[in-house]
């Protein structure tokens, strides 16, 4: 999108009460357009989904997320798939999301969010009141990312779905994550697929269906355990749906 058009539209939001959904998707969407949208959309009190799929959204445009995160009360739906968000990019979602009350979903798909970036991430979510769910798939967050987020799990009690495929998770992390979940009373819905967990680190999900009682769907396709084991978990969950 040209930058006058942008501008225009940017505009007319301004003078917008009614707004519901907005697609920017694929739009060439940089450093500019995010100071001009975001500044608009800050005070803005009826959009709630805004989707800004496959742009140039990184370090210099994630600055305005803060005050946007901090200051909306409407936006419900945030989708920042297949951008530039990195470790220091997160630390300005974490400081908006800490504050802000109405979001329930955020989608980082395919991003190169790391361990560090986890570490801010899931700081800010210590804090919220308000996302259920997140997804992290395609980004880095490996072992050592893991531990943030076991942190935060061990005190969230509104995050409901969690995707962390393809993120390059080990052993280890699933050890972590395990730790996190053993008192969660939150989260639902948990996908670690086409990871690097093992059979020895597949024995932490038995730990944590045995003390968790919240989550009612693992999707552990495409790890390295055995089909033995793998249906062994999912005959656990399956039964834990019919007793509910």
């Amino acid at each position: 999108m040209k930058n006058e058009n942008f501008k225009k539209l940017c505009e007319d939001l301004k003078k917008n009460t009614s707004l519901q959904e907005l697609n920017l998707e694929t739009c060439q969407i940089g450093n500019e357009e995010c100071k001009y949208l975001f500044d608009v959309l800050k005070n803005n009190t009826s959009l709630q989904k805004l989707n800004l799929r496959n742009n140039y959204i990184g370090d210099e445009e994630c600055k305005y997320f803060s005050d946007f995160l901090k200051n909306n009360i409407s936006l419900q739906e945030l989708n920042l798939r297949n951008n530039y968000i990195g470790d220091e990019e997160c630390k300005y979602i974490s400081e908006g999301l800490k504050n802000n009350t109405s979001l329930k979903k955020l989608n980082l798909y395919a991003n190169e969010i790391g361990p560090e970036g986890c570490k801010y991430l899931f700081e800010g979510l210590k804090n919220n009141t308000s996302l259920q769910k997140l997804n992290l798939r395609y980004n880095h967050i490996k072992d050592k990312g893991c531990k943030y987020l076991s942190e935060s799990l061990k005190n969230n009690i509104f995050l409901q779905k969690l995707n962390i495929n393809n993120n390059e998770i080990g052993n280890e992390g699933c050890k972590y994550i395990s730790e996190g979940l053993k008192n969660n009373t939150s989260l639902q819905k948990l996908s670690v697929e086409f990871n690097n967990i093992e059979d020895k680190g597949c024995e932490n999900f038995f730990e944590i269906l045995k003390t968790n009682t919240s989550l009612q769907k693992l999707n552990i396709w495409n790890l390295k355990i055995k089909n033995e084991k793998l249906n062994e978990i999912n005959e656990i969950i399956k039964k834990r749906k019919q007793e509910k």
